[in-house]
C-alpha cells in the first residue's frame, strides 16, 4: 500500500531559533489504523493521528546518500495539500515535492521504506530515485555541527536518511 508524502519549503520570518528549512511530511500505516479504529490502536496515543514529520537543512540532492534530519512532532494531515502562511506568526510553507512511499518496516528507532514515485514542483530539482531508504535514529547531534536548527522542547532527536545500494 502506498502512502503520500510532501516536502514543504518552510520560510521562517524573523525567527531566531530556526532558519528556513524543508519539512518532509509522510503519511504512514499507524495513522490510517488510528483513524479507522481509534479504540484498537496498538501504535500509540492520539499523536499517531499526525503525519511523520522531519526537518531537512537542504533539499535532497541526487548523488548524496546521507541526509541528517530532525524529527519533528506530528503534523496535521492538511499539510499534504496546504500551502501558505502558518498560524502564530510561524512563517509560511510552499510545496516543492510530493510522492508516495511504500513502508517496509516501522520501528521506534528505524524506518525502512521504498520511494515509489516523487515529483518536484521546480524543474531545476532532481527527485530522489525510486529506491529503498532507511531512516535511522542517531540521537543528539552537537549543535556546533548542525547550528541551522536549534532544537526546542517540541523537537525530537536527529535521524539519518540513507539510501540503500
Amino acid at each position: 500500500m502506498f502512502f503520500p508524502f510532501v516536502i514543504l519549503h518552510h520560510t521562517r520570518m524573523g525567527s531566531l531559533t530556526r532558519t528556513d528549512h524543508w519539512d518532509w511530511l509522510l503519511d504512514w500505516p499507524g495513522r490510517a489504523l488510528a483513524v479507522a479504529s481509534p479504540g484498537d490502536n496498538p501504535v500509540g496515543p492520539d499523536s499517531c493521528l499526525g503525519l511523520m514529520s522531519f526537518a531537512l537543512r537542504d533539499l535532497p540532492a541526487e548523488g548524496r546518500r546521507d541526509e541528517l534530519l530532525l524529527r519533528l512532532p506530528p503534523h496535521r494531515p492538511d499539510y499534504l495539500e496546504y500551502e501558505g502562511p502558518i498560524s502564530g506568526d510561524r512563517g509560511s510553507v510552499r510545496r516543492v515535492a510530493s510522492g508516495h512511499v511504500n513502508w517496509i518496516r516501522i520501528d521506534p528507532y528505524r524506518l525502512d521504506f521504498q520511494i515509489a514515485a516523487m515529483e518536484f514542483v521546480e524543474a531545476s530539482s532532481t527527485p530522489w530515485p525510486s529506491a529503498a531508504y532507511c531512516l535511522a535514529h542517531v540521537g543528539d547531534v552537537d549543535s556546533a555541527r548542525e547550528p541551522w536548527f536549534s532544537p526546542q522542547s517540541d523537537a525530537q532527536p536527529w535521524w539519518q536518511l540513507q539510501r540503500s545500494l
